[in-house]
């Protein structure tokens, strides 16, 4: 699995989360916001970088960077410019064609090979763009303040925007000016069926919405709980924290909706049951950004998915009943493993050498003297991307990220990227460790 992180480049695991490495330290900028791999080719890997999401500490970006090697990542020169410098998600074509980024200043499009022909087809602040999984003519995306869904059907050369009904808003803190903004859109086509597309929209503190037709027109579900009370699962950070997936292969109706907790949907939205509890220590941590498998999901084969959040990398062996007992915490696994990103807002150092560290949603940490400098904590997961199989040995590379930037003042809500690839190539696992900024 690779994974990337706003603070600290990009990082491997062979052996799905047990260990991790940092892959290439050297890159010109290492604040990676997204990853993708060319599915006709799993040695060409893209990586976006800047921060996008407007929370106080982010991070500039530096353009998307390349590698062909999966050691070591060059610039694409197309990309060293302003337009580039918040890229949020990117989304590679079926084909490996089509390269699409969506950044704070719009969708931009990349047909060559060499990835020098960039063009933007759609002027605004995106927070989410995809393809679909198999029509490369297909694409969907998800504003980030712009309340609303666009879809595209040339392979995203020209966007129209999706109707529904209403307006989407999100409504901020009493005293805040202007008081309601336009909402955040993240979307996911279902694996199962690919015309119906789902969209988490940061309305009234998290609502699913449903479309049938490919994502032109979307359907408000009732995102319930078992109790009849709206779920809430974005509560008020629905701008920050906000991630949907659909990868379960043969149900439609399957999804999984992440905010400051999981749920999980088996009827298209219009219930939810919460399967994490933030305040559980043995739980997933809070602030989900990204949700990824290695393949579509099912009862009767693979049921491991991927989750990316505030606290790092955690993995459930079996999504159809993890978190079904009262506490929320029955088959969830934390993968910290010297994955050493955890982002500090402040370190004392005592007159003995011992080290006290303030991290971000992540406690108090004491280090004795004698201990490694090596802190294995993770923080902060934004985006997930599925590379599809194409050689017969499966890897899964996921990549958490935060490295430490300790001359600037203390960050917030740092990013994350887990990309999940089947390939059959040999890497070096790349992970990056952080003391401040992840």
């Amino acid at each position: 699995m690779w994974l990337g992180s706003v603070g600290g480049g990009v990082w491997l695991t062979q052996d799905s989360g047990q260990t991790f490495a940092p892959v290439d330290d050297l890159m010109a900028n290492l604040v990676v916001s997204t990853i993708v791999v060319d599915p006709t080719d799993s040695n060409k890997v893209y990586a976006g970088t800047g921060e996008g999401f407007f929370n106080l500490d982010a991070l500039r970006g530096g353009g998307i960077f390349r590698t062909t090697d999966g050691k070591t990542w060059t610039r694409l020169a197309a990309t060293a410019n302003d337009h580039f410098s918040f890229v949020n998600r990117l989304a590679i074509s079926a084909d490996g064609k089509t390269l699409l980024a969506a950044t704070r200043n719009g969708i931009f499009v990349s047909n060559k090979d060499d990835r020098s022909d960039w063009s933007q087809r759609l002027a605004a602040n995106i927070a989410d763009v995809k393809f679909h999984p198999t029509n490369v003519s297909l694409a969907v995306a998800g504003g980030l303040d712009t309340g609303a869904a666009y879809f595209s059907e040339d392979g995203g050369q020209t966007w129209k925007t999706a109707s529904h009904d209403g307006n989407w808003v999100h409504v901020w803190e009493p005293g805040t000016d202007p008081p309601t903004s336009p909402s955040r859109v993240e979307l996911a086509y279902s694996v199962a069926n690919p015309n119906v597309v789902y969209a988490s929209v940061d309305n009234n503190s998290g609502e699913i919405w449903r479309s049938v037709d490919g994502g032109r027109s979307y359907t408000k579900m009732d995102s319930l709980t078992s109790d009849g009370l709206a779920a809430s699962y974005l509560g008020s950070q629905g701008w920050y924290g906000n991630t949907i997936w659909a990868g379960e292969s043969s149900n439609s109706d399957f999804l999984i909706v992440g905010g400051i907790n999981l749920w999980k949907s088996t009827d298209g939205g219009k219930t939810l049951v919460d399967i994490s509890a933030w305040d559980q220590d043995k739980s997933a941590h809070a602030d989900h950004h990204v949700i990824a498998s290695a393949s579509p999901i099912s009862p009767a084969s693979n049921k491991t998915v991927f989750f990316g959040n505030d606290g790092g990398l955690f993995v459930t062996r079996d999504i159809y009943n993890v978190g079904s007992d009262d506490a929320r915490t029955q088959g969830w696994e934390r993968l910290d493993n010297h994955y050493g990103v955890t982002q500090f807002y402040g370190i004392a150092i005592a007159a003995d050498g011992t080290l006290v560290g303030g991290a971000q949603d992540n406690g108090t940490l004491v280090l004795p003297k004698t201990a490694s400098l090596l802190i294995g904590l993770n923080y902060s997961v934004v985006t997930v991307v599925f590379a599809p199989l194409i050689r017969p040995i499966q890897t899964i590379c996921m990549v958490n990220m935060f490295r430490a930037m300790c001359t600037g003042g203390p960050p917030r809500g740092s990013w994350l990227n887990i990309l999940v690839a089947n390939t059959g190539m040999t890497q070096t696992s790349a992970l990056r460790g952080s003391v401040c900024h992840t």
